[in-house]
């Protein structure tokens, strides 16, 4: 509660422009009188009465506090107007230009975050507008919509390249990402790859295992997955049993999970023991996702959304609807995945589920704040 009512706090102080020296001298104020407080024996509700709420605090410390130039946030004022013009500019006097001109009104979050995000999270912020700007723009003058819609997996790694350091696993968290494009891209060129080469993404544990203490089960995983790999390799190559090669991957799998080394969890606790029915569904999903493959091998391409319903039932578990927003992400990229397999030409518009995102994100952060206080 008590870091709910700073935050509040923080966010009203930078709305006014106070300065961030101001703000952190402010926190540690009242993160002190409320501690007093607390130990007082006051509960929470009587803390803030006393404290007072964020804009009363405002208003008593205002001729104390200094402020930024408020000329940086008047360019936000105007963005919207700037936008408009340059909306109409471009579709005017461009042929054809409204279909993307749309894109000048991405300016105002831009000029938001650039004037009002502070260190790296500024890049982060940015990721999503300057994607979507990339992406537009390409689709538009080359219609390469497929496979364009990599760039989208530039958010993810900007964030994990500038907030996760090498130590804590950044090579790792980043190799997805690296092997899909890779992966998507040979593929585009290549249209065979993209039913054996998929054997790319066994790079991911291997890197994994490889950059952490090896043990006599990390070898010999590492060594069931080099074999598996080959055995893929033969399998589709060399006989005709190629469309069910991606079945030797259960060995180094299986393996994994009897030396405890995969573990399916929540929250730390054995899933299997605490959450049989958890357990069994997600079994199912597997079954499901094999069986779609095995007799619809064209399948290939987008039947993989079908594992999506594992993470998903997972946050189920541990929070129910407590936080819709854990939700759309795999939402988001499932629809935009399967509108732009099924429907011809779907690719340059499907991309705009991903906003269902931050706009789950915006309107239920009020009721997640008040969930918090309870």
């Amino acid at each position: 509660m008590k870091n709910t009512y700073l935050s509040e706090l923080y966010l009203y102080l930078k709305k006014q422009n106070v300065t961030k020296e101001d703000v952190s001298k402010v926190l540690e104020d009242y993160d002190l009188l409320y501690e007093e407080a607390k130990d007082a024996g006051l509960t929470h509700n009587q803390i803030v009465e006393r404290l007072g709420t964020p804009e009363s605090i405002y208003k008593g410390l205002k001729g104390d506090l200094n402020h930024t130039d408020k000329g940086l946030n008047k360019l936000t004022a105007i963005s919207p107007f700037v936008a408009l013009v340059i909306f109409f500019l471009i579709g005017n006097l461009v042929p054809g230009g409204y279909q993307y001109s749309w894109m000048a009104f991405l300016l105002i979050p831009i000029v938001a975050i650039l004037i009002n995000v502070e260190g790296l999270n500024k890049f982060v912020a940015l990721m999503p507008f300057l994607s979507i700007i990339t992406f537009m723009l390409v689709g538009f003058t080359t219609d390469l919509w497929h496979p364009m819609w990599l760039v989208f997996l530039s958010i993810p790694m900007v964030a994990i390249t500038l907030n996760v350091s090498a130590k804590d696993g950044k090579f790792v968290a980043l190799s997805p990402f690296v092997v899909t494009i890779t992966y998507i891209l040979i593929s585009y060129f290549n249209q065979s790859f993209f039913a054996y080469g998929y054997a790319l993404y066994a790079l991911v544990p291997l890197l994994a295992i490889f950059t952490h203490k090896l043990t006599t089960s990390r070898v010999l995983t590492a060594l069931l997955i080099i074999l598996a790999v080959i055995a893929h390799q033969v399998l589709f190559h060399l006989t005709t049993y190629g469309q069910n090669a991606y079945l030797v991957y259960l060995v180094p799998v299986a393996f994994g999970i009897l030396t405890n080394q995969i573990k399916i969890s929540v929250n730390d606790l054995d899933v299997w023991k605490k959450h049989p029915m958890l357990a069994f569904s997600i079994l199912l999903v597997i079954m499901a996702y094999g069986l779609v493959v095995l007799f619809f091998p064209e399948s290939i391409a987008w039947s993989w959304v079908i594992l999506l319903l594992i993470p998903m039932m997972s946050i189920y578990v541990t929070n129910k609807f407590k936080y819709l927003v854990a939700y759309t992400p795999f939402i988001a990229l499932a629809a935009f995945i399967l509108l732009g397999n099924f429907v011809p030409g779907a690719w340059q518009y499907a991309w705009t589920f991903f906003l269902l995102i931050p706009v789950t994100a915006i309107l239920t952060n009020n009721e997640t704040f008040k969930k918090s206080d309870e």
